[in-house]
């Protein structure tokens, strides 16, 4: 025996199962009032980013070129690294420089934050999801249970690994989570 609830979450019906003693178990996708007639799924699944196609992610070049000429005015030694547009057509973008950043844009393209992830990297190179440390996935499957995998870096300098960096979905929130080079947890920043 144990507990159903459903919730709303960002205007979302969704439902969340817990054990007889209350301990949380994990997040029932809902269907939404669209999904009750016809095949009765939509894609992406219920949290648009169950298919793992990433239609969050945009090419650097198609960023807009306020954003763009932002970075070649205030931080022209960045690279950029990954661009994505969020629900309210916000602008993440990962950069890197002598460390990795998280900047934050508005959907007109004007400049909100910029946080450092990770100090001290050189090279940052693309990873799949079952080259991470198992500390990692352990870790991210007990804090985000039913988390959606996007993408995932190894941070090096001088050819050693010094860290990772891991975005996530989870309940319609994009999270950017750093662990050190043994895959220990260092912080997580919300992206959208």
């Amino acid at each position: 025996m144990g507990y159903l609830v459903v919730i709303s979450f960002n205007g979302k019906p969704v439902g969340l199962t817990f054990d007889a003693d209350g301990v949380f178990k994990k997040v029932l996708e809902q269907r939404e009032k669209r999904d009750l007639t016809g095949i009765g799924w939509h894609v992406g699944g219920r949290f648009d980013d169950r298919d793992g196609r990433h239609r969050d992610t945009i090419a650097i070049a198609a960023l807009p070129g306020t954003i763009r000429t932002y970075f070649t005015n205030n931080y022209p030694k960045d690279t950029l690294q990954r661009a994505f547009v969020n629900r309210d057509t916000s602008y993440p973008v990962i950069s890197s420089n002598t460390g990795v950043f998280l900047n934050a844009f508005t959907s007109a393209g004007l400049f909100i934050k910029r946080v450092q992830l990770y100090p001290r990297v050189k090279l940052i190179t693309n990873i799949g999801a079952g080259a991470l440390p198992a500390n990692i996935t352990a870790y991210l499957n007990t804090t985000y249970p039913a988390y959606v995998f996007s993408n995932a870096w190894d941070l090096n300098l001088n050819g050693s690994v010094k860290g990772y960096l891991v975005l996530i979905s989870a309940n319609y929130i994009k999270y950017a989570v750093v662990f050190d080079g043994s895959g220990n947890f260092a912080g997580s920043i919300t992206v959208r």
